[in-house]
């Protein structure tokens, strides 16, 4: 049959049509069959029926399964299922092959008997099949017919039937679970929560919620081993919550990236947004003073306290318009820290001898206050750690008070600076005036 392509819909639906080709995606409730009514086909089924084995394939009572298969003889099976009233039995692997074509024929002993509604060999050599689920059976034994096809021989397995509280309340958390799975899972279209809400039979229930998880093929097949509707329902249930909790965390992680790309992209918009009025309003060159300070701020040896504060500082000009009272103001702040040599010393060099020559060549006399110098000297080299010390030098002008502070700088190898405070009124001008005041300036000893 070169062209085999068979219709078997001659199975009569409760809704008296055949299944849509949305049926490949989901059964309407109309089509679906509950545990009774299958029950009630149990007397049709032959008991020895062609051998359909599947690797990871799990079909369900009352459940629509479109299949494509490669390793079955299509044109055999054909002519099998020809003579069974359009019925087989499928049944799942416990161990896969290691390779393509290859199979280890240890099948599970509970299977599922399928109506075969349609059959089709494609060019490829596989054949599809559109199989309606009709009930649970358990393998007696199997055997080889003259065409070559397994057929087995089976027992028809009739469901453990429970009512209660505890089956309702299973049922109904299962519906509103997988509700919500429909809900969020984009694989599954919504038209399934029609045929979920009609469904009544729990143990249809947990065989139709089952066919429609996402889960493990032995997991599948512990829920169709299942006879006790009851422990049925709360082995589907566990794995309901767990493939429910993994969406809700799939979901969470999806809006929490969302979340970040958004806002990256909402600040990307408003930055360039920003730039484009700037340049409107010519004030593009902030940007490039900004730019600068950055720079500088990244090439400056300073603690890390002073580059935080320098920093804050360099954002909130940021901000401000150039044109108002304070960016001057800011703007200076910040440059008197970058220009700031903060880790930049130089180191004393003590030597009582060379200090004593360097005084005697300086100044004759003022013996006082030369050992004083020396004393002062002689403790600094002796506990260097120690903090230093303020020498007051009184006299009147022209007697060599500044004279014998630049013959210590230069016994010391140290920088003479000096400052004329005569005059000063304003202890600001030596400490430096409050940043609020207009036309601020650090005090002399910053300055010098």
């Amino acid at each position: 049959m070169p062209d085999m392509c068979r219709d078997f819909s001659r199975f009569i639906y409760p809704s008296g049509r055949k299944p849509s080709p949305a049926a490949l995606k989901y059964q309407s409730p109309e089509d679906y069959m509950n545990e009774e009514q299958l029950d009630s086909l149990a007397p049709e089924i032959p008991m020895q029926l062609p051998l359909f084995l599947t690797n990871d394939l799990i079909i369900f009572p009352g459940v629509l399964s479109p299949i494509i298969d490669q390793e079955n003889d299509a044109t055999q099976l054909f002519k099998e299922v020809l003579t069974t009233e359009n019925k087989l039995l499928t049944v799942a692997l416990k161990k896969p092959g290691k390779e393509p074509g290859e199979r280890v024929e240890e099948p599970y002993p509970i299977g599922c008997v399928a109506l075969v509604l349609k059959m089709a060999r494609v060019p490829d050599g596989s054949i599809r099949l559109l199989l309606q689920g009709l009930g649970r059976v358990k393998i007696k034994n199997i055997e080889q017919s003259p065409t070559g096809v397994k057929v087995v021989s089976m027992a028809h397995v009739k469901p453990v039937r429970a009512k209660g509280i505890r089956v309702e309340a299973l049922a109904r958390n299962l519906k509103e679970e997988f509700s919500e799975i429909i809900d969020k899972a984009q694989q599954l279209p919504a038209e399934m929560k029609v045929a979920l809400i009609n469904i009544n039979d729990p143990g249809a229930l947990a065989d139709f919620i089952t066919s429609n998880l996402n889960i493990k093929p032995d997991e599948r097949q512990e829920i169709l081993s299942a006879v006790d509707v009851e422990e049925r329902l709360a082995k589907v249930s566990k794995l309901v919550t767990k493939e429910l909790q993994i969406i809700r965390l799939g979901s969470q992680i999806q809006s929490e990236v969302s979340a970040t790309i958004e806002k990256n992209q909402r600040e990307y918009f408003l930055r360039e947004q920003l730039k484009a009025i700037r340049r409107e309003l010519g004030e593009d060159q902030e940007n490039t003073d900004i730019t600068e300070l950055m720079e500088r701020l990244d090439e400056l040896d300073a603690p890390e306290k002073v580059k935080e504060t320098a920093e804050k500082e360099i954002e909130r000009l940021k901000r401000m318009n150039p044109a108002a009272a304070d960016y001057n103001v800011s703007r200076n702040y910040i440059d008197w820290i970058l220009d700031l040599p903060w880790n930049e010393s130089s180191e004393d060099r003590i030597e009582i001898a060379i200090a004593k020559r360097i005084l005697n060549r300086d100044h004759y006399g003022l013996n006082d206050v030369k050992e004083r110098i020396l004393e002062y000297l002689a403790v600094r080299k002796l506990k260097p750690e120690g903090r230093g010390s303020i020498l007051c030098f009184v006299g009147p002008p022209g007697v060599g008070k500044t004279s014998i502070g630049k013959s210590i700088a230069s016994a010391m190898g140290r920088k003479f600076v000096r400052m004329s405070l005569g005059g000063m009124r304003d202890e600001a001008e030596i400490r430096g005036h409050r940043r609020t005041y207009i036309g601020a300036l650090p005090g002399r000893i910053i300055q010098n």
